[in-house]
């Protein structure tokens, strides 16, 4: 390896929590905060000694010119202090970070943006900021105003625009910077899809440029199309360095359940408006979360009823781990008695290929014209995973590029 363009050693960052200028009371043993309030669970583990919250804790990583490296992890384990310490906004508690060249940002799109100035003039004000010259502005200003999609309104005040066009000549200016280090955060949230994948496009040209990228989005799909590699950050520490489809296994593991058996009775429901004359109490997976390929699930559903439902059925959904619907199955739940009821489901997912999915359980009730009223629902009643059949090498890392169900085929 050559001389790395980010070099990050040891780094870690402490913040005092509280007032500004007053000391916090922080009870080790218990987790007692100054105000007799309990730390947050996102937090836990994470106060230091002397009553600090550790942001980050011991990161190291090298970066290569050229590379695009993403960065992914649950909110608040620490990617966008991450940032701001490589673009030099704070300073690191300990550790030091290393820059072998000029570093553009798109930490916060639009930043500097006034909104009495018009479009225009915003762009060389914004371009300032981000450290653009006047002649550099002046050469690339017809580029970002086609690219912004916002010729028609350049000459308006910023503060008539609508949310998604502001946004949008913010990511445009930032877009050609010129810099050997680019850092992005969370810039695919900028307008309607086709400008997402216009921006998607910007992204790819910058890499193939030869410059490098810190690209931080909780979009896997983009994460998998951007990125040659991947950190995941978890509680303010480097928990995985390596592949793209290994870190995002990885990072949406996290929050998942890996019990086969799960007690519902006061799990978080799904957003749906429901009667509630039936209510899910517990799941149990006969004691897997595993599953090889062509195998099919089953499962003890245990719900309560407060009157008898004729019509009582239950909806499955098959979501995958990065939250994409895959499929749907409905069964029809047969002599239901009001009080304690159980019953045991089979869902055929033999066509399912490798990967970590959740199942997404509805209890509804149908009337003789098909119509469907919700009783309970829970988005994420139980996790399970389809493993790859030792036959079947032809099918590994399949759900990355290709989707995640087999299709039978056959030679005639």
């Amino acid at each position: 390896m050559g001389n790395p363009m980010i070099k990050v050693e040891h780094v870690s960052k402490e913040y005092r929590l509280g007032v500004i200028g007053q000391k916090i009371r922080w009870d080790r043993a218990d987790g007692i905060l100054q105000d007799g309030q309990t730390l947050p669970e996102l937090y836990e583990g994470r106060m230091n000694e002397k009553g600090m919250l550790m942001a980050l804790s011991d990161i190291s990583f090298e970066v290569e010119t050229g590379e695009t490296l993403g960065i992914i992890g649950l909110n608040g384990a620490g990617k966008s202090t991450l940032l701001k310490l490589i673009t030099k906004i704070t300073r690191p508690s300990a550790g030091r970070i290393l820059l072998n060249g000029h570093v553009a940002s798109m930490i916060e799109i639009g930043t500097g943006f006034h909104p009495e100035l018009t479009g225009r003039e915003n762009i060389y004000l914004n371009g300032a900021i981000l450290g653009m010259s006047v002649r550099e502005i002046e050469r690339k200003l017809e580029e970002i105003i086609d690219f912004s999609e916002c010729r028609m309104f350049i000459d308006t005040p910023v503060k008539r625009y609508s949310s998604g066009m502001y946004l949008k000549l913010g990511f445009a200016v930032a877009a050609y910077l010129d810099a050997e280090v680019v850092i992005m955060d969370e810039v695919l949230s900028v307008g309607d899809a086709a400008f997402q994948n216009k921006c998607i496009q910007k992204i790819r040209e910058i890499s193939e440029s030869g410059r490098t990228i810190l690209f931080v989005s909780h979009n896997m799909n983009a994460i998998r199309s951007l990125c040659s590699r991947c950190l995941v950050l978890d509680q303010g520490k480097l928990q995985f360095d390596g592949d793209v489809e290994s870190a995002v296994q990885r990072y949406l593991s996290v929050g998942l359940s890996t019990d086969p058996a799960r007690d519902l009775e006061y799990q978080r429901r799904a957003f749906h408006k429901t009667q509630n004359m039936a209510h899910m109490t517990y799941i149990d997976l006969f004691g897997r979360t595993v599953f090889e390929m062509g195998e099919v699930l089953r499962f003890r559903l245990c719900f309560r009823v407060q009157r008898i439902l004729e019509g009582l059925c239950l909806r499955s959904g098959v979501w995958s781990a990065d939250g994409s619907a895959v499929a749907i199955g409905f069964a029809r739940l047969a002599d239901t008695r009001e009080g304690e009821n159980e019953v045991q489901i089979c869902v055929d997912i033999s066509r399912l290929l490798p990967g970590k999915y959740r199942l997404e359980l509805l209890l509804v009730e149908m009337d003789d014209n098909g119509r469907m009223v919700k009783q309970d629902a829970l988005r994420n009643a139980v996790a399970f995973e389809v493993a790859l059949h030792k036959d079947r090498p032809a099918y590994q890392a399949c759900n990355r590029d290709w989707g995640y169900v087999e299709l039978p085929m056959s030679v005639e």
